[in-house]
């Protein structure tokens, strides 16, 4: 094969992994944007139709990221998260007050949270699936700033806290999970501060294995004591996995 021709071959391959292209939203200051001129009601309508097409009507799941720009191509997609800031800070709230969340550990939480901004402050439902890893506990920076957080969303409705240990059958028990026991201790303190929340909690296992060694109904017995056994979300499955 004559060589230009292969190097014009090797330049129409799309590279394995693309590079990161940080979305900007420009400044209010200066842009003209006919939809700041329309009454809310009918902004909304137009935040729903945009929001809900792309996205669907199920909750939407969140993964761990510790920028918070790597949720614009997984979540903000629609372009009107990217006009203006006006804009952009009504379809957030739109978007926290209308979908639920399922958000997969602590840290994702947190770098979703503070890419909602203010917006935090109208979310409505939300799910933690929180894995325990042995030798691998929660920071307590990391635990600080999710209860932080959690304390701006003053809308919260209904919060659900999924725990799993991954490869591990032992019970939950302070002895067991060491320092992440303060991360329930705090739960807790959050649950007790806000009573119209309607907050369930399930331990269980993340991996077929764990659960060799008793029944995943035994192993909460802990974890039961702590948070009540009257929020416990009963599931016919004694093994969780991360949806």
């Amino acid at each position: 094969m004559p060589f230009w021709t292969r190097k014009a071959l090797r330049a129409s391959e799309v590279p394995e992994k693309m590079p990161y292209r940080h979305l900007v939203t420009p400044a209010h200051k200066g842009l003209n944007s006919r939809l700041l001129e329309l009454p809310g009601e009918l902004r909304n309508h137009i935040f729903s139709y945009c929001i809900f097409h792309l996205l669907g009507q199920r909750p939407l799941m969140v993964a761990h990221s510790v920028h918070k720009g790597h949720f614009h191509p997984a979540i903000l997609k629609a372009g009107l998260f990217h006009v203006c800031h006006q804009l952009r800070a009504e379809a957030l709230s739109y978007l926290a007050a209308t979908k639920g969340f399922k958000i997969l550990g602590i840290q994702a939480a947190c770098s979703f949270f503070n890419c909602l901004g203010a917006a935090a402050a109208d979310l409505k439902r939300i799910t933690v699936a929180q894995p325990i890893v042995r030798d691998a506990p929660m920071s307590s920076r990391q635990i600080d700033t999710f209860f932080d957080f959690l304390d701006q969303a003053t809308s919260l409705q209904f919060f659900r806290l999924e725990l799993g240990r991954i490869g591990a059958p032992f019970a939950w028990e302070k002895e067991n999970i060491g320092t992440d026991w303060v991360f329930l201790e705090k739960t807790l303190d959050f649950v007790k501060s806000r009573p119209d929340l309607n907050f369930q909690w399930r331990a269980g296992a993340y991996d077929l294995r764990a659960t060799s060694e008793g029944t995943p109904f035994a192993r909460s017995a802990g974890a039961r004591e702590l948070l009540g056994a009257g929020t416990e979300h009963e599931s016919q499955y004694g093994v969780m996995y991360m949806w």
